[in-house]
């Protein structure tokens, strides 16, 4: 007489190879989704420039947000400025876009804004980007109530360059 696999036995190894079979799907949707919200190319200084300056006249005289100086210290917020006419849009995305002088890269990150809702906590934008200088703690809800508006424009004192928009 042959020993018989008990019923559960073939249940738990079902449930454990469908959740395996999940996770990994899990890990490749995440991949993707944040390869397709990022993207980097190479560029020379002069390419650099114009990319920038292009993205900038997007917001013509507007000034920043959050200014900084050569140094990567804080200069000027304007958060305590009243909001534009018309109340708060909703917004879609964060957008960053950064060229490293040293590497000659462009790099563009997309965040959709569901997920920057998602936080609860205020953002402390500035110090996990790694400058230093003063801490910034806004909430979502300080950086929507300003709808689509430049949030960061700065050339660093190496050549670096890092603009920050919302739309």
């Amino acid at each position: 007489m042959a020993n018989r696999v008990p019923t559960w036995v073939w249940v738990v190894i079902g449930i454990v190879v469908v959740c395996a079979i999940g996770l990994v799907g899990i890990a490749v949707t995440g991949i993707y989704f944040v390869a397709k919200q990022v993207e980097t190319v190479e560029a020379s200084p002069a390419t650099a420039e114009q990319t920038f300056e292009r993205e900038r006249a997007r917001f013509k005289d507007q000034k920043a947000l959050i200014e900084l100086d050569r140094d990567d210290n804080i200069i000027a917020t304007r958060f305590d400025e009243p909001p534009p006419p018309g109340g708060p849009r909703k917004l879609e995305s964060l957008r960053v876009m950064a060229w490293d002088a040293g590497d000659e890269r462009i790099v563009r990150i997309n965040i959709p804004f569901w997920l920057i809702r998602l936080k609860e906590d205020p953002l402390d934008i500035l110090a996990d980007s790694g400058i230093h200088g003063k801490r910034i703690r806004i909430t979502v809800a300080d950086i929507e109530r300003m709808g689509p508006r430049l949030v960061i424009d700065h050339r660093g004192r190496r050549g670096d360059r890092v603009l920050v928009w919302t739309q």
